[in-house]
């Protein structure tokens, strides 16, 4: 009998502890400044896609755009959540977003972008110089 409840029981509490870990997710955006990024990106994408379709009216864009920046967020969010999941646990995220509301986390938050940016240009460069340090010794070896 208690497995019969229990079985009719689960399916009720899960997608409240999953709505409850996608909000967690989507808090984890907002002060990790994942969200801000986001933020900045949606406009970016629309005037690829306006320079694309040059017949479609700036109205369409606009609302568009305003309804894309309204759910991005949760969007977003809710297709992250079996992936924070496999790796991290409700306490986990409560955690990590104590630490994004400390100074040294807001500062991290805050300079993760351009890290990013920089570090993505220093990887570009090593691998380019690796490519050019093998391609050498191929040519050393007669392989080339």
């Amino acid at each position: 009998m208690f497995c019969v409840c229990l079985c009719w029981i689960l399916p009720l509490i899960s997608p409240a502890q999953s709505n409850d870990y996608q909000k967690t997710v989507e808090e984890l955006l907002v002060v990790s400044g994942s969200g801000e990024v986001l933020q900045q990106t949606i406009p970016r994408i629309f005037a690829l896609l306006k320079q694309q379709t040059p017949g479609v009216a700036d109205a369409y864009w606009e609302e568009a755009e305003k309804e894309i920046t309204q759910t991005a967020s949760s969007e977003l969010a809710a297709m992250m959540v079996p992936v924070y999941q496999k790796y991290l646990t409700q306490e986990e995220l409560n955690e990590i977003i104590a630490f994004y509301k400390t100074p040294s986390g807001r500062k991290l938050a805050e300079v993760s972008p351009r890290i990013s940016t920089e570090m993505m240009t220093i990887g570009q460069q090593w691998g380019m110089q690796l490519s050019q340090k093998i391609l050498q010794q191929l040519k050393d070896k007669g392989h080339l």
